[in-house]
């Protein structure tokens, strides 16, 4: 074992923000395809969570489709 000295911590990224720094992203209009419903769901929940803790006035939509279930940003 070797003692280090002045080695710099690098900046932590939580979980939770590797997964939602994305969200910032999206906009009125886009939309995700999902293949199973729990995981859109999920996703929606999620987002909207997220959105309401950075005050941010958000509205999603969900609908089955074709070849899944998609969800989109409204508001």
């Amino acid at each position: 074992m070797k003692i280090e000295k002045n080695i710099s911590i690098p900046a932590k990224m939580s979980i939770i923000k590797a997964r939602t720094s994305k969200w910032e992203t999206l906009e009125v209009g886009d939309s995700i395809l999902f293949k199973d419903l729990k995981k859109a769901s999920y996703t929606v929940s999620s987002i909207l969570q997220w959105a309401k803790r950075t005050k941010r006035d958000w509205k999603m939509a969900q609908r089955k489709v074709d070849g899944g279930v998609r969800i989109w940003r409204i508001k």
